[in-house]
């Protein structure tokens, strides 16, 4: 359903984009590090079932969905999508830090 995102900014970027080692990509760098796009990996469904039971509450369906193909996403240097942060950033580097989901 929301795979379409990744096809249209690859479209959209051609090669200018950069996929990190916790498999967030990278799309249309506008110099001194940063990235005008980036989408994080997706969550296992037992992830998700882990962050719902950390916020103590059911997430809404449609939601869920687009955490099982983008674990949240930053677009167009406009539009920010929460996703789950990251549990540590021990032993990431500072652009996977940056570039890391911004927490619900």
């Amino acid at each position: 359903m929301f795979q379409f995102l990744s096809l249209e900014l690859s479209q959209l970027y051609g090669e200018d984009k950069k996929k990190l080692r916790t498999k967030t990509v990278l799309y249309s760098h506008i110099g001194d590090g940063r990235w005008h796009t980036h989408i994080q990996s997706p969550l296992s469904k037992e992830d998700i079932n882990k962050f719902e039971e950390d916020l103590k509450q059911e997430l809404p369906a449609e939601y869920k969905k687009f955490l099982t193909v983008y674990n949240g996403c930053y677009l167009f240097d406009l539009l920010r999508v929460a996703g789950k942060g990251a549990d540590t950033y021990k032993g990431l580097s500072i652009e996977e830090q940056v570039y890391s989901a911004f927490d619900l």
